[in-house]
């Protein structure tokens, strides 16, 4: 692999990762500047044309590869990893949606106005954005594979899909049309299971596993953010989310779970899905860092391991909370001599070597 050439001995330490049955598995993430960077806006490419796309998505690889360049030589377990980026808005646009774009991202309008507005929700051949996200991961399976983790796609969880195309009038809808929601969730999952089953042929996978944020998990692995269900009381994740959620899960070998600090309160419960491989907390601003949650995390989330942000400062702390469970953590500094310190101090005080 180009830019990882030493990708065996990273994923030996990765499956001793999920092997571990004692405390103290540690691995890290050293994130470096870039060398360089080819800017893009999102709103200069006549999207979803499959010509424009191509153009934008040379443009993407090639400001992907100057990251991926900028830390060749750290010694990390990081996967070196490309992902389709077209902003929010395709992750539910490939079934129905109304896209708006911003230099760098990208939303939906909701579509689902009316109950009989469901019958939009399908996976169709014509989709223009279905089309985008095929022709990408062939673009990227062309010029990168071999050289890259390629994930074949940040899939949203069926309830966050299902926000996207309703709206927040979902959150009554839970109290008001339970029934209908759960068909809404059925028809979200089966479209997530329906994208993954086209991708994945595309783009493969990695020494037997699947690049996911940055880790390696074994198998055909699935990664989905669970990012609505931080916005609900803690007993709605059962009722509404872990039901679907985890029924994509059992279609595959397992899985990365992405949500945010917002909901600590429901990583208990994302912590009891079965093949969760990976529970990753981003932070978030002004509220409680998962960091300073983390000897908490680690007892009620069981033997998941948890991918936690720390700044190089607090490396020795983020460690020493660590070393009470099994954890990826991911940090940033200046240059590469740097993380591989950063990367040794981890690895001295890690079960994992």
């Amino acid at each position: 692999m180009k830019y990882r050439p030493d990708i065996a001995e990273v994923v030996e330490r990765y499956r001793q990762l999920y092997a571990a049955t004692e405390p103290g598995a540690i691995l890290v993430h050293v994130f470096v500047p870039p060398d360089g960077a080819v800017p893009y806006d999102l709103r200069d490419y006549g999207l979803p044309d499959r010509q424009e796309n191509a153009r934008f998505v040379d443009r993407y690889i090639a400001n992907r590869e100057c990251f991926l360049r900028g830390r060749l030589g750290v010694l990390d377990d990081y996967v070196p990893d490309i992902f389709i980026h077209h902003g929010i808005g395709i992750h539910s646009a490939y079934v129905a949606g109304d896209i708006e774009f911003s230099p760098d991202t990208s939303w939906s309008r909701p579509v689902i106005h009316d109950w009989s507005d469901l019958s939009r929700v399908v996976v169709a051949e014509d989709n223009p954005w279905l089309q985008v996200l095929e022709q990408t991961a062939r673009l990227y399976a062309e010029r990168l594979g071999g050289q890259a983790g390629i994930a074949t796609f940040y899939h949203f969880s069926p309830l966050d899909m299902a926000n996207a195309l309703r709206g927040n009038q979902l959150f009554l809808d839970f109290y008001d049309a339970p029934d209908r929601v759960e068909h809404l969730l059925d028809l979200c999952t089966a479209a997530i299971m329906a994208l993954e089953d086209r991708l994945w042929p595309i783009v493969g996978g990695v020494a037997g596993g699947t690049p996911l944020w940055g880790s390696w998990l074994p198998g055909h692995c699935i990664m989905m953010s669970e990012d609505v269900a931080n916005l609900c009381k803690a007993s709605d994740y059962p009722r509404w989310a872990a039901p679907w959620t985890q029924r994509v899960i059992d279609r595959y070998d397992g899985a990365l779970i992405h949500n945010h600090a917002l909901g600590l309160h429901d990583q208990p419960y994302i912590a009891r899905l079965r093949g969760l491989r990976v529970l990753q907390i981003s932070e978030d601003p002004n509220r409680e860092r998962p960091l300073d949650h983390l000897e908490e995390l680690i007892k009620t989330t069981g033997g998941v391991a948890l991918q936690v942000y720390c700044r190089p400062d607090e490396i020795e702390r983020a460690v020493a909370l660590a070393r009470g469970g099994k954890v990826i953590l991911q940090t940033s500094t200046d240059d590469v001599a740097t993380a591989n310190e950063i990367v040794r101090y981890v690895r001295a005080h890690s079960l994992i070597h």
